[in-house]
């Protein structure tokens, strides 16, 4: 009978090595592969709903696949641009007249009450002509560079890229967009973002030659501090609400789609609504940003007997003054265009 022979104790050290070498660089290869869920890229398919399955959608929201633009990419963190003057080859400062000259030095007046960093930019949407103060200087946009998310998305719509109907985080782009403007949501603003691209985004900035917009960074919560920062200035804001009324915010569906999320805002505590009468609409996006640094921001179309778009910036005023702030201003500007 034969008898088998024992394997060492060596020999097991030995095999024992050598499958886990074998473990190792096969975990290396796995680590090394590209990776496909990337801010911005594209991953997923774009779910479009219709009039037979909008009922199923509906009620399977949470089940749909992520809306996402195959060109969209996430742009490098920018600096705060430098003021760029004469952008469009029109500007709301350039068809100022004489007659903006009372208007103008009593709100250069009322902000020499004020401690606090402030631009303006106002266009008497009948005439086309309007003034500014430091009009064409960067400032933190906070959540009125949500207007620029929503000018990229419409594009994008409007080129057949995308559809309102699309599903994103089992929410449509339609819903995310509204509730972006008319209640400010920064989650629904961030999906947005990663749909459509951040570099995107500033390219649409620059074709609607608004040299004075970036956007850096996603949306953030108050408990966190930014190490960069969002910029628009009153101008460039003032230019994306001129087109809303005028009707060329690309097709005139979308264009009335902007101008329902703007009258629909809920941020109605920013001291604008105090100083008008009910009859007024205040089509607006406000923008505020406390804790680290004091944004208070309120842009937007005044429906009236002499309708206006008007811009207000404002760095260094705390929620209560802000809003004083904005209630003189608008008391100033208000009776002097309607007066």
């Amino acid at each position: 009978m034969k008898h088998k022979k024992k394997i060492s104790k060596s020999t097991i050290i030995i095999i024992a090595v050598a499958v886990v070498c074998v473990l190792a660089v096969v975990a290396l290869c796995l680590f090394a592969m590209p990776r496909t869920a990337e801010v911005g890229g594209a991953v997923s398919t774009v779910s479009t709903a219709n009039t037979a399955n909008a009922a199923s959608n509906s009620a399977n929201a949470t089940n749909q696949p992520a809306a996402t633009n195959q060109n969209a990419v996430q742009a490098e963190p920018a600096p705060k641009p430098e003021p760029a003057t004469d952008s469009l080859g029109w500007r709301p400062g350039e068809t100022s007249d004489a007659s903006f000259a009372d208007l103008q030095q009593k709100i250069e007046a009322y902000n020499q009450q004020w401690n606090c960093e402030a631009t303006f930019t106002l266009i008497n949407l009948e005439t086309g002509k309007g003034f500014n103060i430091d009009g064409d200087k960067p400032m933190v946009a906070a959540s009125v560079i949500k207007l620029l998310v929503m000018a990229e998305l419409f594009d994008q719509v409007d080129q057949g890229i995308l559809s309102l109907d699309d599903y994103k985080d089992g929410d449509t782009l339609r819903h995310l967009c509204e509730i972006m403007i008319y209640q400010s949501s920064d989650p629904a603003t961030n999906s947005l973002i990663e749909v459509v691209g951040m570099d995107n985004i500033n390219e649409e900035a620059q074709k609607l030659g608004l040299q004075n917009t970036v956007l850096n960074r996603m949306m953030i919560s108050v408990d966190d501090s930014a190490t960069i920062e969002n910029y628009m200035s009153s101008n460039d804001t003032a230019v994306i609400l001129n087109m809303i009324w005028e009707g060329n915010f690309y097709s005139p569906e979308l264009n009335q789609l902007a101008l329902q999320f703007l009258e629909e805002s809920e941020d109605i505590y920013t001291g604008v609504y105090d100083a008008i009468p009910p009859s007024a609409t205040w089509a607006h996006k406000a923008g505020v940003l406390y804790g680290y640094i004091e944004i208070r921001n309120d842009c937007g179309i005044m429906e009236a007997p002499t309708p206006f778009v008007m811009c207000i910036y404002t760095h260094g005023l705390n929620e209560s003054s802000g809003r004083s702030y904005r209630f003189g201003l608008t008391q100033i500007v208000y009776s002097w265009m309607e007066g």
